[in-house]
C-alpha cells in the first residue's frame, strides 16, 4: 500500500502537471531551452528514454487480472499481425483504465509520480548544479511560478505568491 501521507494529494495530480508543463514549456517555447530541475522532475521523460506513462503502469499492475481476458476474447478467431494485436491490447487496456475508479486512478498516479521523483533523484544525486545551471533555473523560475499559480487560479479560484531569495549563484549563494 502507498503512503497516504501529506504529500499524496499532491502528487496524485502530478500526471496532469506531466502534461501541462510540456505543452506550457514545449520544444518551441523559450523556457524549453532553460529546463529547471523542477520542470525535469515533474516531465522526466525525454524522447530518447521515454519513461512509463499511467496506462503502461495500470496494465504491468493489472493487465494479468482485469484486462487480459477482455483482450483474449476480442482477438480470439482473428488472424493478426503482432502489430495490430498490440495495438488491440494497449486500446483496450486504456479504456479499461478509464473505466477503473478514482481511488484506484489515484494509486496509479502516485506510484507513478514516485517512480518519477526517484528517476529524477537519481540523475541529481552527486552532482551539484554549476552557477550557469543554476542562474539559468532562476532564469526560468519567474515565468514557471507564474503560469504555475495561473493555473492553480484558474482550476481552482485560489491566488497565491512565492518569495525566493539567496545569494547570486556565481557568489556562493
Amino acid at each position: 500500500m502507498l503512503d497516504r501521507g501529506p504529500l499524496f494529494g499532491i502528487v496524485v495530480n502530478l500526471e496532469r502537471l506531466k502534461e501541462w508543463f510540456p505543452n506550457h514549456f514545449g520544444a518551441k517555447s523559450h523556457q524549453a531551452t532553460h529546463s529547471t530541475p523542477l520542470v525535469t522532475a515533474l516531465t522526466s521523460m525525454n524522447k530518447k528514454h521515454q519513461g512509463l506513462t499511467v496506462v503502461e503502469l495500470y496494465s504491468q499492475r493489472y493487465y494479468a487480472e482485469r484486462v487480459k481476458a477482455t483482450v483474449d476474447k476480442a482477438m480470439e478467431g482473428k488472424k493478426l499481425t503482432s502489430g495490430e494485436r498490440l495495438s488491440i491490447s494497449q486500446r483496450m487496456t486504456a479504456e479499461a483504465f478509464d473505466q477503473e475508479s478514482q481511488m484506484l486512478k489515484n494509486e496509479i498516479f502516485a506510484e507513478l509520480a514516485c517512480i518519477c521523483m526517484e528517476k529524477a533523484e537519481q540523475k541529481d544525486v552527486g552532482r551539484a548544479p554549476s552557477p550557469e545551471q543554476m542562474q539559468d533555473a532562476i532564469n526560468g523560475l519567474p515565468a514557471l511560478v507564474q503560469q504555475f499559480f495561473g493555473e492553480v487560479s484558474r482550476t481552482t479560484g485560489w491566488y497565491g505568491s512565492a518569495t525566493f531569495g539567496s545569494l547570486h549563484p556565481r557568489e556562493g549563494g
